[in-house]
């Protein structure tokens, strides 16, 4: 039975895509957040403001650590909430930047992809049980699994698998296309 919970509660995190929030408390407070897994567009967005910001600069290994310490700075921006509103926890950038602390940074840079893992998990760190999972909810309904898989490894090893499967198949029925 706690299996079967494990199994359906992977299965959901990962259809739910963008819909699947979390709610934590601030870093050192017990002032509630929401976090929210990014899609796309907040992800190019938070892209495309770092890189105004970095515009005419040369980015290399003298700043590098500073432009990914803004494009996580952005992120977080964009995928931390207001739980009771749905909206940003401060109306600008750079108000949100003036309670970001470092520690308060890494802390919840570590909430955001310990979620992140939990709901579109990295193959690397996936379980073959939650693996096996998946791989059978693919094969079910591949257009709405695969849809939500937002992770190009998973999404690799997925192909993989079903190809090794496919060809498997094809060789067993005597087929050699």
């Amino acid at each position: 039975m706690a299996e079967e919970k494990r199994v359906k509660s992977l299965l959901s995190r990962l259809k739910a895509g963008y819909k699947n929030s979390k709610i934590i408390c601030w870093p050192g407070t017990d002032e509630e957040i929401k976090i929210v897994l990014p899609n796309e567009q907040i992800l190019l967005d938070a892209s495309d403001a770092t890189d105004r910001i970095f515009a005419g600069r040369q980015v290399g290994a003298h700043n590098i650590d500073e432009y990914e310490s803004e494009k996580l700075t952005q992120q977080l921006y964009r995928v931390i909430e207001d739980p009771e509103t749905g909206k940003p926890v401060s109306s600008k950038i750079t108000e949100f930047r003036w309670i970001l602390t470092p520690e308060v940074k890494v802390a919840l840079a570590d909430e955001f992809r310990q979620f992140a893992d939990e709901c579109d998990p990295d193959p690397t760190r996936l379980s073959e049980e939650d693996f096996d999972v998946l791989f059978e909810n693919v094969k079910k309904n591949s257009k709405k699994t695969l849809g939500n898989v937002s992770s190009i490894f998973t999404a690799r090893k997925l192909i993989s698998v079903l190809v090794e499967e496919l060809s498997r198949l094809q060789t067993d029925n005597g087929s050699s296309s």
